[in-house]
């Protein structure tokens, strides 16, 4: 009997026209070490984009995957879950793409076996917002669980406080990261709360990556709550915590979307484990937080 596989983690990136969606892209792929991606691109020919050998490429020639019950990306994930070499999807959209609807189709019963939405990351023109601050714009930045403030290396300080001040008033909720400076790639590709440690990242020093261990049980509410309220310097988290009764809780939390499984199986460290992802993170005061979800 072949073994069961975890559902794929699925990375939705979005993007007004000329944000710099394929240049994240190709950050991602070339950064991504160690990392087998598989691409859903729902766009013909995009410029620049030579997939390494680690990447599966995949065209959808008809329909746009961001249509609800859309029976390619249906098909699309399946055959790539099916490959079982593949460690994350990442499906680009068009650039006038509402990305909401595809939220919805990664709900369906069909696509939840085999792949989770884990974030979807939101490209934002710095140099150009004021200009494309359009319906789909806003679309895109409304949808957003991280947003991606491109060309800010092209633009004054004030214009770099307007853009960011364009993306909290539609989502305040939002993680926003200078894309000038190059993509945390942990954010999206870290390898969770094992053995391992978190993957680096890169031109962002300060971006750190904090792992906690704990004993004792945790109060499954609480837990929650600390996950739909973490600090604003939390981009990610990932862990397992014990439970009473011998259960166990898992979770990952990217900006504002929070995955809680109250029925998981135990790890085979037999530890809570907790991984933060974010900037300036101090240990201190998150084991704290984690300290009063303590049965």
């Amino acid at each position: 009997m072949p073994p069961v596989r975890a559902p794929l983690p699925v990375t939705l990136l979005s993007g007004f026209l000329g944000a710099g969606k394929t240049t994240l892209l190709r950050r991602l792929l070339d950064e991504a070490s160690g990392q087998r991606i598989g691409l859903i691109i729902n766009e013909l020919g995009p410029a620049g984009i030579d997939p390494p050998g680690g990447a599966s490429y995949l065209e959808l020639t008809e329909g746009c995957v961001c249509c609800l019950l859309n029976p390619d990306l249906v098909a699309a994930l399946t055959d790539l879950a099916a490959r079982g070499d593949l460690d994350r999807i990442v499906i680009e959209t068009s650039g006038l793409a509402d990305p909401l609807p595809l939220t919805w189709t990664m709900a369906l019963p069909e696509i939840a076996a085999v792949a989770t939405l884990d974030a979807v990351v939101t490209v934002v023109d710095a140099a150009n917002q004021a200009a494309t601050r359009v319906e789909e714009w806003r679309a895109q930045v409304a949808c957003a669980d991280v947003v991606v403030l491109s060309k800010l290396d092209l633009v004054d300080e004030d214009a770099a406080l307007a853009a960011r001040a364009a993306v909290e008033e539609v989502n305040p909720r939002a993680r926003l990261i200078d894309g000038a400076a190059g993509f945390p790639i942990a954010l999206l590709c870290d390898p969770g709360p094992g053995d391992r440690p978190p993957a680096a990242m890169g031109k962002h020093s300060d971006f750190t990556a904090v792992t906690l261990t704990g004993d004792g049980e945790y109060v499954p509410d609480a837990i929650e709550d600390l996950l739909e309220d973490l600090p604003l310097e939390v981009f990610r988290a990932k862990g397992i915590v014990r439970l009473a009764g011998g259960r166990w809780a898992a979770f990952q939390a990217v900006g504002g979307r929070l995955s809680l499984d109250l029925h998981a199986p135990a790890p085979v460290h037999g530890d809570t484990r907790v991984v933060l992802f974010g900037r300036d993170l101090r240990r201190g005061d998150l084991a704290a937080l984690l300290a009063r979800c303590r049965a």
